[in-house]
Order: structure tokens, then C-alpha cells, then sequence
């Protein structure tokens, strides 16, 4: 297995544990405030795939060089 396939393995566990560990929980604790929680979590997430992809965009342009 290489790095990235690697890097991209734990990236899913690691989102996986946000939610179950601690998003969920935090939704059962606080639900009148599930939403924002829930949206909040949403919005890191599309941040952060989107700076992924702009990584690998940047390193296809570098590449090609």
C-alpha cells in the first residue's frame, strides 16, 4: 500500500470517528443546537476536501512541468 492510499485510509477512519465519537454525541447532548453542529461538521469537511483537491491540483500542475 502505498502513502497516499494510506493517507487517504485514515483520513476516512478519522472522519468516520469525528462523527460517531464526536459529533453524534454531541447532537444527543445538545439537541436543540443539532443543526448547527451537524452544519458545522459539514461545512469543515467541504473545506477541507476542497484544499485536498486544490493540493492535488497543484501537484498535477507541478508535474506537468
Amino acid at each position: 500500500m502505498g502513502y497516499w492510499e494510506l493517507h487517504i485510509r485514515e483520513d476516512s477512519r478519522h472522519g468516520r470517528w469525528m462523527i460517531d465519537d464526536v459529533a453524534l454525541p454531541l447532537v444527543d447532548m445538545y439537541p436543540n443546537d443539532a443543526w448547527q453542529i451537524v452544519l458545522g461538521y459539514d461545512q469543515e469537511k467541504f473545506m477541507g476536501d476542497r484544499a485536498g483537491d486544490a493540493v492535488v491540483r497543484s501537484l498535477r500542475q507541478a508535474e506537468l512541468r
